[in-house]
């Protein structure tokens, strides 16, 4: 269906986009949805997506190292963008100051002295916005480029707006941008008008892979200058603008380091914002309930202070394994969000539900969508979270349109005859899915390298360590070539991911409404008699909540 600013209150539309590439059976569909209790959660959210082809919308997507990396988030405006237009690149930054990675689509490189602060620092030097980042220089020689690599997209034409969140006092020195080595430098007076946090620039209209900065000390009393953010952005107003700002290793304890962040939030004006955050503050240790609500109430009335009008998002996290074994902290964490948006007007995404709840991240791992570590995903893995929140948030928004419900959860959802996908999924971890696979040889991956690639970049992409892959191919140090062919995976590394779920031996079964032992039994091919064993049964009676123990 072709898009018009008419066809964004069509929910015929919006399903026409619900669709899933590949489906995993241990991936709950029938909740894939963003709740609310409170009308006021998404209203103005809604109502703002139903004009963006006439008004901009914009979506500020708060997280962790999950987000930094920008796979999943990357996807998401992707879509988002083909669907509701698309009002720009978001947030860019020269992560090369802080020497850590880029974005997915792009890398960073920089000269002179710089320095750099994080939200995860113990004590930050130096003052902290939305981004968790800051670069600070006080090199009159200092610069750096960024470049978005070729085997994704460059800079639309159009985007032909940069605003830079940056120190606008006196003192800041000022800049030059240019987007081509051939093309003149644009000079940007940053003290002009000290009362706003930045100063925006107005680029030449033409596509560029290559955003070249270098600083410009103008006056005597220009000292340094502090960058905390580069929005790229379509001047005209409409379309999705979505922004993810992510830092490796942020939890809720690091986002409220971000003392700028507030007041730059008021003249960014984000309709919603998404708080990814969470598994950082949970993954080791004992379930803090009590400092974790004290956290994640402070950054929502922090929001709702500067930027009343915006709605609030927050997202459960994944299940996660250490040294093998579940992470129950995960599903502690997702009750806690439901409590909260429980009492609060914001939206509420459970993808620890939704991904398989505990334990299934082994079963991520055996289908090829997490890491070795079983707490990151490989690209496809995140390719795969970034379709079920996007299909979340389109079935949110199809039903706002054809009803406006004041409350719309999990259960609502799974009761829905409109829907326009039916895949239920959920299967329990550890069902024998891969077991026919088990005995095949699987070989290695190869990966031809294309211009502008780097053997990071390709790590990630393939869910191993640059050491491995130097190991595989031989290389004595980084340097890679165009055409240049790389071995990526080892030997038989399905197979040996596959093995170590099918030898696993024991799953957890949490009683639905309707279900019986019968029918449980039937479901995993076991005999009702091994179940109440397994379980000190006395009788056949459950009830809807209760957990099982099912034994292989």
């Amino acid at each position: 269906m072709v898009f018009t600013q008419n066809s964004l209150n069509e929910s015929s539309y919006i399903s026409s986009w619900i669709r899933y590439k590949k489906t995993y059976p241990f991936i709950c569909y029938a909740k894939n949805i963003v709740e609310w209790y409170y009308p006021a959660a998404g209203q103005p959210f809604f109502e703002k997506l139903s004009k963006a082809g006439d008004d901009k919308v914009t979506i500020l997507h708060i997280g962790d190292s999950h987000v930094q990396s920008d796979v999943f988030t990357g996807f998401i405006r992707d879509r988002l963008q083909q669907i509701f237009g698309n009002g720009g690149r978001g947030f860019v930054f020269p992560y090369a100051v802080a020497k850590t990675n880029s974005a997915y689509d792009y890398y960073s490189t920089i000269y002179g002295s710089w320095e750099f602060s994080r939200s995860v620092d113990l004590q930050p030097r130096f003052p902290l916005s939305f981004s968790g980042i800051t670069a600070y220089t006080t090199d009159t020689s200092a610069g750096f480029s960024l470049i978005f690599r070729n085997t994704y997209q460059p800079i639309k034409k159009d985007f032909s707006q940069l605003t830079f969140f940056c120190n606008t006092s006196k003192e800041s020195m000022d800049f030059e941008v240019r987007i081509s080595s051939f093309s003149p430098w644009i000079e940007v007076k940053v003290s002009q008008n000290d009362s706003l946090p930045y100063v925006k620039v107005q680029l030449p209209v033409s596509s560029f892979d290559t955003l070249f900065f270098r600083v410009k000390k103008n006056k005597p009393e220009q000292r340094f200058f502090e960058l905390y953010a580069i929005i790229v952005e379509k001047k005209e107003n409409s379309g999705i603008l979505y922004i993810s700002a992510g830092v490796n290793g942020a939890g809720s304890y690091s986002i409220l380091k971000q003392g700028l962040a507030s007041e730059h939030l008021k003249y960014l004006k984000p309709d919603l914002v998404i708080l990814d955050i969470g598994i950082n503050d949970i993954y080791l240790g004992v379930f803090q309930e009590q400092l974790l609500l004290k956290n994640l109430i402070r950054i929502i009335q922090k929001l709702q202070s500067c930027c009343p009008a915006t709605n609030i998002m927050l997202v459960s996290a994944q299940n996660v394994l250490y040294r093998n074994r579940s992470v129950q902290n995960c599903e502690l964490y997702s009750t806690l969000l439901r409590k909260i948006a429980r009492q609060y007007p914001i939206l509420f995404y459970d993808y620890f539900t939704v991904a398989g709840g505990n334990y299934s991240m082994s079963n991520w791992y055996a289908a090829g969508l997490a890491q070795r570590d079983k707490k990151h995903l490989t690209f496809e893995g995140y390719r795969v979270r970034g379709e079920l929140f996007v299909n979340a948030l389109l079935h949110a928004y199809r039903l706002y349109l054809l009803s406006k419900p004041a409350q719309l959860t999990q259960e609502v959802f799974e009761k829905d005859t409109t829907r326009p996908d039916t895949f239920k999924g959920c299967i329990s971890v550890q069902k024998q899915l891969y077991q026919a696979t088990n005995q095949q040889t699987v070989k290695p991956v190869y990966y031809t390298v294309k211009q502008g690639d780097n053997l990071s970049a390709i790590a990630t992409k393939f869910g191993v360590s640059v050491a491995k892959i130097k190991r595989w191919n031989n290389l004595t140090d980084d340097k890679i070539y165009p055409g240049q062919k790389l071995r990526v995976s080892a030997q038989n590394a399905v197979t040996s991911q596959q093995q170590k779920v099918t030898q696993a031996k024991t799953i957890v079964h949490v009683v639905q409404q309707g279900e019986t032992l019968s029918s449980i039994a039937k479901k995993y091919n076991v005999t009702v008699d091994k179940i109440k064993k397994d379980n000190k049964l006395t009788t056949d009676k459950i009830v809807v909540g209760q957990k099982l123990i099912l034994k292989f």
